[in-house]
């Protein structure tokens, strides 16, 4: 197995064995040996043919039918949700999850990724390429796991379920992918923090662009960082205190770099103008300050902590609701009188259906 692959892996690159045998520091009559399967190459060499061929050892060794950790991720992502999507049993699953990210009011996503996303769900009956496949996974799984040594199934996670997807590894279609070839795009919009609350600093002051598009790192994307949800949010208490924490939920991980997040679960219609409803999760970015006018998590005095748009002067909060119950009043706070303390930005909105 290994010389073969050896000189498959060299015959395509068009090399001789003199070639080869040059870069590994080895003889011409060695690199022979080993692909007659006369000779084994020593460890050392076999590091060296790996990183010359961008493959793994275990490939070189007969151990994986993957040439690398990137045609691994690929292949078996790609075979996961051909599979979800055509088995009677899943199949529903999945239209319903994907019709209902496509149509939320929050999105993550650039008009243009929609649109692309709308397309394939629109084409699925006819041929769909590898990359929109794959695009497929971004959007519409939050999670896989396949098991060490290619033995049992791939777990493939969909809003809280989790499919056992069994599949003959070694008979997997190979994919490999360029990291830029995903057409998904995420909106990161941030703003320059204010500093003109009381209790900031100097080292709280940054400036970062608006509406900023970024291109994600597709090594990184289809990781998922968890991020906890709590109920309530109370004074003295410890921000993640365990018996307040109700659920997770999963971001790509692309999108969590940049700070520390959290969820709160929307008690009340105070910002449902926002669509931000009673039962829904918000999730915030922790930050100790927030721009005038940007929607953010904030505790008041001892009180449990709120969701309000927030406006700040030298000596005045303003909280404001935002909600077509009148009940709900702007709240102004003299900040020589009363402690009021940011929590973090709200970011995004999760639906509650």
């Amino acid at each position: 197995m290994i010389g073969k692959r050896i000189k498959k892996l060299r015959t395509t690159k068009e090399l001789t064995q003199a070639e080869l045998a040059k870069h590994l520091e080895v003889t011409t009559s060695s690199v022979g040996m080993y692909e007659s399967g006369t000779r084994n190459p020593s460890y050392e060499v076999m590091v060296k043919l790996a990183n010359f061929f961008n493959v793994s050892v275990d490939y070189l060794l007969g151990k994986s039918p993957f040439k690398n950790a990137q045609e691994e991720q690929y292949s078996i992502m790609i075979a996961a949700i051909k599979a979800v999507i055509h088995r009677e049993d899943t199949h529903d699953l999945f239209w319903d999850t994907a019709m209902e990210l496509l149509h939320s009011t929050s999105h993550i996503y650039t008009p243009n990724t929609l649109l692309y996303l709308s397309h394939i769900l629109d084409k699925l009956k006819r041929p769909v390429t590898a990359v929109e496949y794959y695009d497929l996974c971004l959007f519409v799984s939050n999670g896989f796991k396949w098991p060490t040594d290619y033995q049992g199934p791939v777990i493939v996670k969909i809003k809280n379920e989790e499919i056992p997807i069994l599949l003959d590894y070694w008979k997997i279609e190979k994919v490999t992918l360029d990291e830029s070839t995903s057409r998904i795009t995420y909106i990161e919009t941030n703003s320059q923090i204010s500093s003109e609350c009381k209790g900031s600093n100097d080292s709280d002051k940054t400036t970062l662009n608006k509406s900023k598009i970024t291109e994600p790192n597709h090594t990184d994307t289809y990781r998922l960082s968890q991020i906890p949800v709590v109920g309530v949010i109370r004074a003295g208490e410890p921000l993640f205190a365990q018996q307040n924490i109700i659920s997770y939920e999963y971001l790509p991980e692309q999108l969590t770099k940049s700070g520390e997040y959290f969820g709160l679960k929307v008690t009340g219609d105070s910002m449902n103008l926002s669509r931000i409803n009673d039962g829904d999760i918000v999730i915030v970015r922790q930050q100790p300050t927030v721009e005038n006018g940007e929607i953010a998590v904030v505790l008041v005095n001892g009180e449990d902590a709120t969701i309000k748009k927030f406006y700040c002067s030298e000596s005045t909060v303003t909280l404001l609701p935002n909600s077509t119950n009148q009940d709900h009043q702007p709240r102004f706070i003299d900040l020589a009188e009363t402690e009021v303390k940011v929590l973090g930005k709200v970011i995004k909105v999760i639906v509650n259906l």
